[in-house]
């Protein structure tokens, strides 16, 4: 049984992730020079408040794009615009240039898009195995998922999931029995079990000690060096977002204030008064 305090993170000792990545489900195979993931003038109003405001991006195939920000700048509401969660937005979003603004979530998990939250599914009646069998039913066009729920997920690419985490061990173990940090892994274990093209990561390392942001960081490296995929990382900590982000998005009061090199992000004047505290 996982301790009731904090255990090591990844407990079983992690290995490489051997993963067979669906890039581009509908399209074929994904080419390094495609646009993954493109954003136009995507704007949300709660109320009186604006959300969001006209912000646009484009994630380039096999890159991550750092979102930072301070609180409420709008950083989880983009990614709830972009995993159809909010469907009440304005503007356009287009994955491998298919227009899925009116998409369900259920038909982007089909075509490649997959999402960890920022808090872990409240799923104390699954294991772990059963948890990412879920993420991988999930990834499947409709008519093979239903055939893959009455025969079984694939085990041993939920194995190489499970191994690559270094949650192999605890496969049978309840969710709510693991460490949080544990908790975390098996969300991002489920959605790659999707086997995504592209993979929002929404503060993955809240909550997490110096410690476990760090092996997070590798995992997220490992997943990448072996299948690369396109990622957009919501992540408060600026070390993390550094260390693993070809480019950094910086939002302020749901507008987009710059976009750059994670090497420059912080000669920022915005940057450096919100996280080093630096006066105007």
């Amino acid at each position: 049984m996982a301790s009731e305090s904090r255990a090591a993170f990844s407990r079983g000792g992690r290995r490489g992730f051997v993963l067979a990545v669906d890039h581009g489900k509908e399209g074929g195979p994904m080419k390094s020079d495609d646009v993954a993931l493109s954003i136009d003038g995507v704007s949300v109003q709660f109320g009186g408040v604006w959300a969001l405001q006209e912000v646009g991006f484009e994630l380039e195939a096999g890159t991550t794009l750092g979102l930072i920000g301070p609180n409420g700048a709008g950083k989880t509401t983009l990614l709830n615009v972009i995993s159809r969660i909010h469907r009440d937005a304005k503007g356009d979003i287009r994955l491998h240039g298919e227009s899925i603004a009116r998409l369900s979530p259920h038909h982007l998990t089909t075509r490649g898009l997959a999402r960890t939250f920022q808090s872990p599914p409240a799923l104390s009646e699954l294991s772990v195995r059963e948890l990412l069998q879920i993420g991988y039913v999930a990834g499947q066009n409709s008519r093979r998922g239903r055939h893959r729920l009455r025969r079984g997920s694939d085990d041993r690419l939920i194995d190489e999931v499970l191994a690559g985490l270094g949650l192999l061990e605890l496969r049978d173990e309840g969710c709510s029995s693991l460490a949080y940090a544990e908790q975390k892994l098996a969300d991002l274990g489920r959605a790659l079990c999707q086997r995504p093209s592209v993979l929002l990561l929404d503060e993955p390392c809240a909550g997490l000690n110096a410690e476990e942001k760090r092996e997070f960081v590798d995992v997220i490296r490992g997943v990448q060096e072996e299948r690369p995929m396109s990622v957009v990382l919501v992540e408060h900590d600026i070390e993390t977002v550094l260390a693993v982000s070809d480019r950094v998005l910086v939002l302020s009061f749901g507008r987009k204030i710059a976009e750059t090199d994670p090497s420059r992000v912080m000669d920022l004047p915005e940057v450096r008064r919100e996280y080093l505290g630096e006066a105007e």
